[in-house]
Parts: C-alpha cells; structure tokens; sequence
C-alpha cells in the first residue's frame, strides 16, 4: 500500500507531524555520518567517509562509498537505536514486526504501530513493516518525501545532489541576507527550506503537484511556513519579479526519450541541459538589480569540451550577468555510459554554477585541485572501460545548444 499524496488525511498528517518531532528527539540526525550508495570506484571518497565515521561528524547521507555494510556496522555499533530507524525510515528495509515495534519504542511520543498500518505510513507486506515515507536530515532540517521507488505516481526526489546544493548553499550565503528567494523545480523543498535562514520570503515551484506537496509539508513541519510558500508552476511561471536570490536543482540527466516516464525528476532533455537552459535564459528578466542564482547540473564532456559552459555563454552573453562554474565531480553513469558514448561523452562534470550581476560580464571557469582532478580522471578512465559497451552507430552532435 502507498502513503496517499500529502497533506492527506487530517490524521495521516497529526501522525507524521509525531513521527517527525519524535525522530527529532531520537537524534535520528546522527545518520548523516553514514553513507549510502555503493560505487567500487569510490575510493577517492573514503578518506571522507572513514572521517565522519570516527569523528561522528560530516554529512556523509547518501554518499558514494566501496562498501556501505562496513560504515552501517560501525554506525550500529555505536549508535543500535538510531541504526534501526535508519534500515526503517531511510533505506526503507522491510522488517519484522517486532523489530518495528522495538524501534518505535525509542522514539518520544511515537503513534502506534497499527496506527502507522492503518494510516499507510506502514505498508504490511509478508508479515514484515516497511515505511512508505522517507525521513531525510539535512542540515538541521528532517525533511519527509517519498521512498526510492520511482512506481509511485508523481514519484518526488531526494538524493545525492539535493544535500549537496543545500550544503553549498549554506556555506556561500552564511552571514548574508536577502529579501526575496525562489527555488525552481523545488522537489520536497529542500532548497528553500535551506535559503529560508537568510531570505525574508521564499518562494517554490514545481511542475509536479506531489512534490509541491510535500514542500508544503517540510515547510510547515520544520517550522517555515508560512515565509516560505510553494505553487504547481512550470519553472519561474506566474512569479512575479524581481528576486535577490535564485536557486534550482533542475532535472539534468541525459538519458534516452524512451526512459523520460519513468524518471521526469531526472529527465534534462536534449544532452541533460534543456531545462537549464531554460533557466539560464530567464534570468535576466527574473534577477533584481544586485542579484544572484545558484544552480547545479551536470554537463557531458563532448570532444574534450564540456558543453554547460557553452551553453552558459550562450544564454547570458548578451545580458549584465556574469557567471562562475565550478566542478565540483567527474562522473560515469553505469546504466546509461553506452548510450552517452554513443553520443560522443565519456564522461560528465557535475557543475555549482553561480550567475550575478554583481560579477564581471563573462564566463569563468574554476579547475579542481589537482588532488581531485587526478583522483577522478582515474576514476573515469576505470569506469568508461567497465561500464561502456558502445553498440549501434554514434549520435550525431546536433550542436552545442540544448
């Protein structure tokens, strides 16, 4: 059974509002330190990984590592009971009964287990629990969205990419603020919950209804609302300008026509930067007099050249606006490396692009360090040979514009 969309029912909402206030209280904010997503290539990261496993601090949620089991072994050893509600409410694990039961008991003010199963938010399969919702800490905020099912009609995303614009947020803007803010392609509202400490008002968009609703939900959870609203809108449509501050998490992968059902969180159109282009083209009508917009998106390289860069220029070239792109990783798509060779990439850089009209007309580009630099051109050259079995005829490379 799945959760019904937020807010749902009047009970529904009373008992996630108890869960979530509860988990606060479990200090459930404790698995930041744990990463999540298996890459045997990860080793670059596990210095990373290894120091927020014996320090206990760093937000390592849903980063790469060679071997998830062993971090989740350490993180249980010294912490069993924020362990069990991390296997039930953020790797969603379906488990018995009374293990459920057990870690319900840790949690302050919890509902009852057969309130959870009667509500939804505990999906009775085969006689084991498995949480319909996902509880995700990030920066001082417990935000609520869906598990990682992508079955689930509207399916909203939270991953990888969301906690680390978020973290790059907070750090860019600390001890500054401003007095408008708009996150387009907002998801869950992890973006404007995050420039929500330095903004007056923030305002959120998102095409998909579900994960308007689950913005709301976050907001008012966490205690923003309501300095902090979200609409159903197609990017910027229907705000009214001028903002001090843009942010956007944009659908940026590049990926076959025939996979964009089943992933219109992640689907960027042509070569991944459609919609970004899209965004780029609209600042200069949406940002106010010293404004600025942070985005991030991942750019194929193409001959040796990667695109967003091209694109960037291309779009903001002709405005005040300047712009600044920094790489912040390299990466190769397991599921999708042939087709993205076939259209000429071997390889993506993941981009924090920062545009202003405070900065210098024109297009700069940072390098990584060469630490990282060398650390992920091995990591590429591995993983384009492991995941990359060209078939069929080359794409032809329409150009550098999306």
């Amino acid at each position: 059974m799945t959760t019904p969309p937020p807010p749902g029912t009047r009970e529904w909402r009373a008992a996630v509002a108890a869960l979530h206030a509860g988990l606060d209280q479990a200090h459930y904010g404790s698995i930041e330190q744990v990463p999540t997503a298996t890459n045997r290539f990860a080793f670059p990261l596990e210095w990373s990984n290894l120091r927020a496993a014996i320090t206990g601090k760093g937000r390592r949620l849903m980063e790469h590592t060679v071997s998830p089991t062993f971090h989740r072994a350490r993180f249980r050893k010294r912490h069993p009971t924020q362990e069990r509600l991390f296997g039930l409410f953020f790797l969603g694990e379906a488990t018995a009964r009374a293990r459920v039961s057990k870690a319900l008991d840790s949690i302050p003010d919890a509902p009852a287990l057969e309130e959870l199963v009667e509500l939804g938010i505990l999906a009775d399969q085969e006689r084991r629990l498995r949480s319909t919702l996902r509880f995700v800490p990030l920066g001082g905020d417990l935000f609520v969205t869906d598990p990682p099912d992508r079955s689930i009609p509207g399916f909203t995303y939270l991953g990888r990419d969301s906690a680390v614009l978020s973290d790059l947020l907070r750090s860019a803007l600390r001890g500054r603020s401003f007095e408008r803010a708009l996150d387009l392609c907002c998801g869950c509202g992890v973006q404007a919950l995050a420039v929500s400490h330095h903004a007056g008002s923030v305002e959120g968009s998102d095409i998909n209804p579900r994960a308007v609703a689950f913005a709301e939900l976050n907001a008012k959870l966490n205690g923003k609302a309501p300095s902090v609203s979200f609409r159903v809108a197609d990017l910027a449509s229907g705000a009214a300008p001028p903002f001090d501050l843009i942010v956007a998490n944009p659908p940026y992968v590049w990926m076959p026509d025939s996979e964009r059902a089943a992933n219109l969180d992640g689907f960027g159109g042509a070569f991944g930067l459609e919609i970004v282009g899209k965004i780029l083209a609209e600042l200069d009508c949406l940002l106010a007099p010293h404004g600025e917009a942070h985005l991030v998106a991942e750019s194929p390289v193409l001959d040796g050249t990667p695109l967003l860069p091209r694109i960037a220029a291309e779009f903001l070239g002709e405005t005040n606006i300047g712009a600044s792109l920094a790489p912040l990783w390299y990466s190769v798509h397991r599921h999708r490396a042939a087709f993205q060779r076939r259209g000429g990439s071997s390889y993506n850089i993941y981009y924090h692009l920062v545009a202003s009209r405070d900065l210098p007309p024109g297009i700069r580009i940072q390098d990584l360090r060469w630490p990282s630099r060398l650390a992920y051109g091995t990591y590429v050259r591995m993983a384009a040979r492991a995941f990359a079995k060209p078939r069929g005829k080359r794409v032809p490379n329409p150009g550098a514009s999306p």
